[in-house]
Protein backbone atom coordinates (compact mmCIF):
# COMPACT_ATOMS: atom_id res chain seq x y z
CA UNK A 1 0.00 0.00 0.00
CA UNK A 2 1.22 3.31 -0.60
CA UNK A 3 1.58 6.42 2.06
CA UNK A 4 -0.68 9.52 1.98
CA UNK A 5 1.46 12.08 0.02
CA UNK A 6 -1.11 14.60 1.36
CA UNK A 7 -3.12 14.76 -1.57
CA UNK A 8 -6.68 14.29 -1.98
CA UNK A 9 -6.81 10.91 -4.13
CA UNK A 10 -7.97 7.85 -2.23
CA UNK A 11 -6.64 4.84 -2.51
CA UNK A 12 -7.84 1.31 -3.01
CA UNK A 13 -5.85 -2.28 -2.57
CA UNK A 14 -7.05 -4.27 -5.91
CA UNK A 15 -5.77 -7.83 -6.90
CA UNK A 16 -5.32 -7.22 -10.69
CA UNK A 17 -5.25 -10.38 -11.58
CA UNK A 18 -9.12 -10.98 -9.71
CA UNK A 19 -10.65 -8.09 -11.35
CA UNK A 20 -9.48 -9.59 -14.62
CA UNK A 21 -10.62 -12.87 -14.04
CA UNK A 22 -13.65 -11.66 -13.17
CA UNK A 23 -13.86 -9.04 -16.25
CA UNK A 24 -13.20 -12.20 -18.39
CA UNK A 25 -16.09 -14.21 -16.90
CA UNK A 26 -18.40 -11.74 -16.77
CA UNK A 27 -17.52 -11.26 -20.81
CA UNK A 28 -17.92 -14.96 -21.28
CA UNK A 29 -21.30 -15.22 -19.72
CA UNK A 30 -22.61 -12.49 -21.79
CA UNK A 31 -20.70 -13.57 -25.06
CA UNK A 32 -18.92 -10.08 -25.36
CA UNK A 33 -15.73 -9.50 -27.16
CA UNK A 34 -13.41 -7.11 -26.51
CA UNK A 35 -13.85 -5.19 -29.44
CA UNK A 36 -17.51 -4.91 -28.34
CA UNK A 37 -16.87 -3.94 -24.97
CA UNK A 38 -13.87 -1.33 -25.83
CA UNK A 39 -16.68 0.40 -28.16
CA UNK A 40 -19.50 0.33 -25.22
CA UNK A 41 -16.88 1.97 -22.47
CA UNK A 42 -15.19 4.17 -25.86
CA UNK A 43 -11.89 2.31 -25.05
CA UNK A 44 -8.96 0.98 -27.10
CA UNK A 45 -9.27 -3.17 -27.37
CA UNK A 46 -5.72 -3.03 -25.94
CA UNK A 47 -7.29 -1.53 -22.61
CA UNK A 48 -9.53 -3.66 -22.17
CA UNK A 49 -6.30 -6.21 -23.21
CA UNK A 50 -4.74 -5.27 -20.56
CA UNK A 51 -7.83 -5.18 -17.92
CA UNK A 52 -8.76 -8.97 -18.04
CA UNK A 53 -4.62 -9.95 -18.14
CA UNK A 54 -3.96 -8.01 -14.54
CA UNK A 55 -1.43 -5.51 -16.50
CA UNK A 56 -3.79 -2.63 -14.70
CA UNK A 57 -6.94 -1.54 -13.13
CA UNK A 58 -9.87 0.57 -15.27
CA UNK A 59 -10.69 3.63 -13.88
CA UNK A 60 -13.65 3.43 -11.26
CA UNK A 61 -16.12 4.91 -14.40
CA UNK A 62 -15.37 2.41 -16.23
CA UNK A 63 -15.91 -0.26 -13.32
CA UNK A 64 -19.55 1.50 -13.23
CA UNK A 65 -20.13 1.28 -16.40
CA UNK A 66 -19.32 -2.47 -17.05
CA UNK A 67 -21.17 -3.15 -14.01
CA UNK A 68 -24.50 -1.48 -15.77
CA UNK A 69 -23.90 -3.32 -18.57
CA UNK A 70 -23.37 -7.04 -17.13
CA UNK A 71 -26.55 -5.55 -14.54
CA UNK A 72 -24.09 -6.85 -11.61
CA UNK A 73 -22.83 -4.94 -8.72
CA UNK A 74 -19.24 -2.97 -8.74
CA UNK A 75 -18.06 -5.97 -6.15
CA UNK A 76 -18.31 -8.25 -8.29
CA UNK A 77 -15.96 -6.87 -10.86
CA UNK A 78 -13.63 -6.18 -7.94
CA UNK A 79 -13.71 -9.55 -6.38
CA UNK A 80 -15.66 -7.75 -3.07
CA UNK A 81 -18.07 -9.52 -1.11
CA UNK A 82 -21.09 -6.82 -1.02
CA UNK A 83 -22.58 -6.61 2.27
CA UNK A 84 -25.96 -6.88 3.11
CA UNK A 85 -28.17 -5.14 5.64
CA UNK A 86 -31.29 -5.90 6.81
CA UNK A 87 -33.25 -2.22 7.45
CA UNK A 88 -36.35 -3.41 9.13
CA UNK A 89 -37.03 -1.79 12.58
CA UNK A 90 -36.93 -4.73 14.59
CA UNK A 91 -33.62 -6.35 13.28
CA UNK A 92 -30.81 -6.12 15.42
CA UNK A 93 -28.29 -6.38 12.40
CA UNK A 94 -29.55 -3.28 10.54
CA UNK A 95 -27.19 -0.43 10.38
CA UNK A 96 -27.81 2.76 12.10
CA UNK A 97 -29.48 5.25 9.85
CA UNK A 98 -31.08 8.24 10.53
CA UNK A 99 -35.02 8.39 9.47
CA UNK A 100 -36.74 10.89 7.61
Amino acid sequence: MEKYSGTSQAYLSLNLDSVGKNIKELMQNNNVSDTELADALRVSTQAVWRWKNGRCAPSIDHIANMASLFEVGMEQILGMKPKLYCFCSECIYAPSVTKL
